[in-house]
């Protein structure tokens, strides 16, 4: 019979439970207490800075600090005795803690342990002090500690941009070397000086996660030589998320070297990237390549003068009506703009020609039975040019039917005959998919029902429109082989137009087909009153949960 219930077991049921439940649970007995203790001082800083607004937040943030320096060892004790800190903190710093609460700390966030302790100590030096002993009982003591925080993405915006940081060089802290040799997650953000960044780079081999915000707008060359060289040193590196308002040229080259371990990549910046580049990446598992150029709008101006002419882009359909701001070809166009839409339309469909020209010798260049990536199932990229389409199209063929999440935006001026040969690899190679988001030329909207029948595992289907078209034939078709577990769906927004028989048909079939309802369904505010009337109907019958989506205009 067992007598006493190991302490992981306690903690495997303890660690599911929310903030105010565990403190409930210590509060049942002492063997309670010690189990789920633990578990709330695993990251303590983050949970309070997560909810900043409560009435307690400056007082338990005093408190958690406070019972650190409880922690710290009596030589460090004796070092803050000749200081003129607080007498509350002098106090505590003479009581003996409970429990060794440095050793339950699985994150060190440098920059909200910082804010802290500069909450409740105004002068800089003692700040100083403070932040150093308490940073060597952490590398001490924190045997758990495998995550180094530089960064504020779990908190709000707003305290988040108001956070007093004081930064230092934490090899110049007594068993730093040790304690950063052990980190395998590393989070970093740029407003941190380099100098820490290079430290760390120096000892830090054994990071397996890796994620970077770099805000500036500017070319940093130190910034961009220090981030490879930190991913470059890297043994076993198999997650990274870059994000990125300036070019990340040389530090993604670093990646090269890192294709046998890489398992999930995430880089979002301002240049387009080549999908080749990760050819070799035989374990990944996750890839979103996505480049924003939104910061090129962020002037006012600017925005306005562009927007009527944005419009007009969207109109004849040579940018995405879904995508809010245009990607870097676009905005160049349209600031270079031609005097009228017939002249941009021309020059697109002239690129087209181009791209059908060249199709051959780019296909014939490059053969995707060389290409291993059949452990890939969640894949997100933008098209911005023929090539990366043709790029796009390889990758679904060699992955051999293992994706799960699909997630292709269209960003430049792509011929609708790429478009649709992509959507027919989609339906002929992808049947274990649950998510699709794929533009949809008007010569390939027949085939939607073709996707329906053949990936029958789909549970969100975004189609969006290249041009206005009138679906309902299709819809029609479609209503028979309506995915039984459909819970999203968004069919053409502002786009595509039905009559209200067709639509009706097809909720029939989403009514005797799906399993689970309501599907959560994304419809545009220019439809007709007839056909809004009958979803409308159909959400009254829990069938449908609607979600209307008004047309972006300037």
């Amino acid at each position: 019979m067992l007598t006493s219930i190991p302490p992981e077991i306690y903690q495997n049921i303890f660690k599911d439970l929310d903030t105010d439940s565990l403190y409930s649970v210590i509060l049942v007995n002492r063997i309670w207490c010690s189990n789920a203790i633990s578990i709330l001082w695993q990251n303590p800083l983050e949970l309070l800075y997560q909810n900043d607004d409560s009435e307690y937040f400056e007082t338990d943030v005093k408190s958690v600090i406070k019972t650190y320096i409880s922690c710290l060892p009596k030589e460090s004790k004796l070092m803050l005795s000749f200081t003129d800190l607080c007498i509350d903190l002098l106090t505590s710093s003479s009581s003996i803690p409970t429990f060794n609460y440095p050793s339950f700390l699985h994150t060190l966030n440098y920059v909200l342990l910082s804010d802290s302790v500069n909450r409740i100590i105004k002068d800089n030096a003692n700040v100083m002090m403070v932040l150093i002993l308490l940073c060597k009982l952490f590398f001490d003591q924190g045997f758990n500690i495998r995550s180094l925080e530089f960064s504020t993405h779990m908190i709000k915006d707003y305290i988040g941009s108001h956070l007093k940081t004081i930064y230092m060089n934490l090899r110049e802290i007594p068993g730093a070397d040790t304690f950063l040799s052990r980190i395998q997650r590393l989070c970093w953000r740029d407003d941190a000086p380099l100098h820490c960044l290079s430290s760390i780079a120096e000892i830090a081999k054994e990071i397996r996660v890796l994620d970077i915000l770099l805000e500036s707008e500017y070319e940093n060359e130190s910034g961009s030589n220090e981030l490879f060289t930190l991913i470059n040193a890297q043994i076993n590196l198999q997650q990274i998320k870059i994000i990125s308002l300036k070019k990340t040229t040389k530090a993604i080259s670093a990646l090269r070297s890192k294709s046998n371990t890489l398992r999930k990549i995430f880089i979002k910046g301002v240049a387009s990237f080549s999908l080749d580049f990760f050819y070799e990446c035989s374990n990944l598992e996750e890839l979103s390549l996505l480049y924003n150029e939104s910061h090129l709008l962020t002037n006012p101006q600017i925005s306005r003068q562009l927007r009527t002419e944005i419009q007009s882009y969207i109109q004849a359909g040579v940018l995405d009506r879904t995508q809010m701001v245009p990607s870097v070809q676009m905005v160049t166009a349209i600031r270079n703009s031609m005097a009228n839409i017939r002249g941009t339309t021309i020059q697109a469909k002239s690129n087209e020609k181009q791209q059908l020209n060249h199709s051959s010798e780019i296909n014939t260049s490059f053969n995707p039975n060389y290409l291993n990536l059949s452990k890939l199932t969640v894949f997100q990229v933008n098209l911005d040019s023929f090539q990366t389409t043709e790029q796009v199209i390889d990758i679904i063929q060699c992955n051999k039917g293992g994706l799960r999440e699909l997630r292709i935006q269209k960003t430049a001026p792509i011929s609708v005959e790429h478009l649709k040969k992509l959507f027919l690899m989609v339906i002929n190679h992808c049947p274990n998919l649950i998510h699709i988001t794929l533009c949809i030329p008007n010569i390939a909207i027949s085939e939607i029902p073709n996707l329906f029948k053949k990936c029958l595992l789909l549970e969100e289907i975004y189609l969006k429109a290249v041009k206005t078209m009138d679906i309902s034939e299709t819809l029609d078709e479609m209503s028979l082989d309506v995915p039984i577990n459909l819970n999203s769906l968004s069919l053409g927004l502002y786009s595509w137009k039905y009559s209200f028989e067709s639509i009706k048909g097809f909720l029939n079939g989403c009514e005797l087909r799906v399993n689970k309802k309501p599907i959560r369904f994304l419809y545009s505010d220019n439809l007709i009153k007839d056909v809004i009337d009958v979803l409308e109907l159909y959400e009254s019958k829990g069938i449908l949960e609607l979600v209307e989506k008004r047309l972006w205009c300037a």
